[in-house]
């Protein structure tokens, strides 16, 4: 026996309704918790602490994360996927993709700026990590995610797959991630502050030529 389509459909709007209530909290257990990072750092943050901030009982933030760990892990992700967002969606308003990837490797890098703050977290949590195999697994969906997400950007920005560029999808993520990650190391030590900047580029540059070779009209030679 069919159910009523009243019936139907406020069951349908219930379910819409829970979902976004569960999203809204999720969020701000994840604004909280970025919050409380930034000004105690990770070490000095606790579950406790995190739903103080949210407003949130601490029952409900174990409801959505398995641990402090997992929650840094999801604030970086989350971080890089609205960087990837903001570059794809911002593409389609640039003419050319020479443009596009100059752009988008500037968003890169004032992006990597912003993360400099949470670097000491994020190798706090790549120590516990090398000892803990769950984290060591929630670590790699991170980097998988942030591999699509490159090779999604590279597409955006130049309008190729990495294939036609004569190296593997993977080998061109992991090289970008791989500079990343060593000028997120580097900047805080340099005894010259231009220096990761002048590094990036050279990198920068390096890819653009890559990317459109002297021979595109696109790029002067």
């Amino acid at each position: 026996m069919t159910a009523p389509k009243r019936l139907v459909g406020k069951a349908g709007r219930e379910s819409a309704r829970r979902a976004e209530q569960k999203a809204a909290s999720r969020q701000a257990i994840l604004n909280a918790a970025m919050a409380c990072f930034n000004e105690h750092g990770f070490q000095h943050t606790s579950i406790d602490a995190i739903a103080r901030e949210a407003r949130v009982s601490k029952g409900l933030v174990h409801y959505h994360f398995e641990s402090k760990e997992q929650i840094f892990g999801e604030i970086q992700a989350l971080l890089f996927r609205r960087l990837a967002a903001k570059i794809e969606n911002a593409s389609a308003g640039l003419g050319l993709s020479a443009e596009r990837a100059a752009w988008a490797a500037e968003e890169l890098w004032e992006a990597l700026l912003r993360m400099q703050r949470m670097l000491p977290m994020g190798l706090t949590l790549l120590e516990r990590a090398l000892r803990h195999r769950k984290l060591r697994k929630q670590a790699s969906k991170f980097v998988q995610e942030q591999r699509r997400l490159i090779i999604a950007g590279i597409r955006a920005v130049s309008g190729r797959r990495p294939e036609e560029l004569g190296i593997t999808a993977q080998a061109l993520a992991d090289l970008t991630v791989a500079t990343v990650v060593g000028l997120l190391v580097l900047q805080p030590f340099s005894t010259h502050p231009s220096r990761a900047k002048g590094i990036y580029d050279t990198f920068k540059k390096l890819a653009m030529r890559f990317l459109f070779p002297p021979e595109d009209k696109e790029v002067d030679p």
